[in-house]
């Protein structure tokens, strides 16, 4: 019975760590310009007025650790892929602007020939205040756009890289920005980066179960021992 606790104990934390190990290494679906020629631009109007973006594309749809079409060579075609956002007002100081708005990516996507997604591809929200200095006359005629939030993605490219959640975080939403003029910038780059939100640890959920089961087990031994 000592023997038969302490494997389930052993399972149990064994589970746990192969869990922070999988953790470690997050999964990502990325929206890329690749070697596409880029259009769009960022635009603010002064005062406290918030940046908008209009027309910024993407030509690649790729995973990083996602359970299906991991990798570049499984990455999916873009066509007519667009951003569009605006965020919340300006905050009045060092080039950021507040939380809120949207953030809309819509086109098609294609694995080869199939298609796998058409329209909108991405929709979210700001969650956190963003960075745009060279509004706020930080930097001469080039910048870097950085923003932050929650979005959901259409549900084919969700299936296309394996996925059962479609929580997600874009992070690492970089734009860069050249030919800054009077509030309005053309974008050079731009990486939309998404991190799939944790989920409740199925490794370890999936094994307490055992682990209670093993501790009913212990303690209906120990009562009919003390019966005999």
């Amino acid at each position: 019975m000592r023997n038969f606790l302490m494997t389930t104990v052993l399972i149990f934390i064994a589970a746990i760590g192969l869990n922070a190990k999988l953790q470690a290494m997050p999964i990502t679906i990325g929206f890329d310009d690749g070697a596409g020629a880029q259009d769009g631009t960022i635009d603010w109007a002064g005062g406290l007025a918030p940046l908008t973006g209009s027309g910024i594309d993407f030509y690649t749809i790729d995973g990083t650790n996602t359970p299906l079409n991991d990798g570049s060579a499984n990455a999916l075609t873009c066509t007519g892929c667009e951003l569009n956002f605006i965020t919340g007002a300006y905050s009045g100081a060092d080039g950021i602007f507040g939380d809120g708005g949207s953030f809309t990516v819509t086109g098609s996507a294609y694995d080869g020939a199939n298609l796998i997604a058409s329209g909108t591809l991405l929709d979210g929200i700001f969650e956190d205040l963003i960075a745009a200095p060279t509004f706020a006359g930080i930097g001469d005629t080039s910048g870097i756009f950085l923003g932050f939030g929650l979005d959901s993605k259409h549900q084919g490219i969700v299936d296309y890289f394996g996925m059962s959640n479609n929580d997600w975080i874009f992070a690492n939403t970089e734009i860069a920005l050249g030919t800054c003029a009077n509030g309005s910038c053309l974008v050079t780059n731009a990486d939309i980066n998404n991190i799939a939100r944790p989920v409740p640890e199925p490794g370890t959920m999936a094994l307490l179960p055992f682990g209670l089961a093993a501790l009913m087990f212990a303690r209906r031994k120990r009562k009919h021992a003390s019966t005999d």
